[in-house]
């Protein structure tokens, strides 16, 4: 490539220099320089390695070539909703239903006699009544009394063996709690004492028919003149309201 690029340069060269003697040189017409100019424009270009594609001729008037490359539509970012706030459709349960709506009322407390909290199939627990005393004396050897500006609340009852045969009241083991609310407007909680009447830790074997007496024992203030009105809630592990 080299050499013919050469030889073309050196018969470009020869005819364009002007002679010292002789006849004078041949002067080109303008066609023929443009002639020999774009022949030697397209043998350099062709025999160049450094461009791929040779001479291109390029038609100033043509179109640029339209791509046929289809363009991909622009996802659009999902959008986050915002949050509904405020008062709106009731909330619902995961099975479908609706939830329940929240009240500030407390489940009412169960309610039960002595006989199904502490009778045992067996056992008969009578109220036989209230009064209200300074002390407490147990069969002549054992007296109790309530501290300074209170007095004894004393509850009575009759627990009998309505069996066929000999059975064992056991109230200790039940591990109780009475609360006495006195004319709806003070509670007492039952006294702990030594007493074997004590309805709380009341434990004796009657024979088929026997009953035997029990107390609970309360301290109220000596303000308190009279029992017009008396509620009694025992806790054996649950709260119960019992009717006496």
């Amino acid at each position: 490539m080299k050499r013919k690029i050469l030889m073309t340069a050196a018969v470009l060269a020869v005819m364009l220099l002007p002679a010292g003697c002789g006849p004078k040189a041949y002067e080109l017409t303008e066609k023929e320089e443009s002639l020999i100019v774009n022949y030697s424009a397209h043998v350099v270009a062709k025999y160049n390695r450094f461009q791929t594609e040779g001479l291109k001729y390029v038609n100033p008037d043509a179109e640029e070539p339209v791509s046929t490359e289809e363009s991909i539509p622009e996802t659009p970012e999902p959008t986050e909703e915002p949050e509904e706030t405020g008062s709106g459709a009731p909330a619902e349960t995961l099975d479908g239903e609706d939830a329940a709506p929240e009240t500030d009322e407390a489940p009412a407390m169960q309610t039960a006699t002595l006989d199904q909290l502490f009778g045992s199939g067996i056992f008969h627990i009578t109220y036989e009544g209230a009064h209200l005393a300074d002390s407490y004396v147990e069969s002549t050897y054992f007296a109790m009394y309530p501290d300074p500006g209170y007095q004894y609340l004393i509850l009575d009852f009759t627990v009998a063996n309505g069996g066929d045969v000999s059975a064992e009241a056991d109230f200790l083991s039940s591990e109780t709690v009475f609360h006495a609310t006195v004319n709806g407007e003070y509670t007492a909680v039952s006294a702990p004492t030594m007493l074997t009447e004590d309805f709380t830790c009341f434990r004796a074997t009657l024979g088929a028919g026997e009953s035997g007496k029990s107390v609970l024992i309360f301290q109220v203030p000596v303000s308190l003149t009279e029992v017009n009105e008396l509620e009694l809630v025992v806790n054996t592990g649950e709260d119960y309201q019992v009717i006496l």
